[in-house]
């Protein structure tokens, strides 16, 4: 929306209200859904006094392969648009200002949490493929 600021466009009512208002309901309402869902399921398990099964490795290396892909091609989309996306250009009076973009740098730290968590999921899978600890 600021780049679209920037250009000199001015954004209708409408548009404005779904990127202020529409988009970010929908997401936290998402958000919130999948966490009620997920709580409902554990406390349900925990209830139950736990499952016995355990977790298929090859789920394990799946999901995080799958989520280095990811992580890989976020990290190369931050590389090759660094000059652009983490800072803001901000024209007052005729001046155009450079700043930092704090957004882009917490979804960049955000993409850098993903990646020690997708490095923590195959050391998870390594130990349960190489030991007798289950993969849970």
């Amino acid at each position: 929306m600021e780049r679209v600021k920037l250009k000199g466009h001015e954004l209708s009512k409408r548009e404005k209200f779904i990127l202020e208002v529409g988009i970010p309901t929908f997401s936290v309402c998402a958000l919130l859904g999948i966490t009620g869902y997920i709580t409902s399921e554990a406390v349900g398990v925990i209830m139950d006094g736990g499952e016995d099964d355990d977790l298929s490795i090859v789920i394990l290396y799946s999901f995080a392969s799958v989520n280095m892909v990811i992580d890989i091609v976020s990290f190369l989309m931050f590389y090759y648009r660094r000059k652009t996306v983490f800072s803001d250009n901000k024209i007052e009076e005729e001046e155009i200002r450079r700043s930092t973009n704090l957004n882009m740098i917490s979804a960049f730290t955000h993409v850098g949490g993903d990646t020690l968590r997708t490095i923590s999921l195959f050391l998870v899978a390594i130990i349960a493929t190489f030991s007798s600890v289950p993969g849970r």
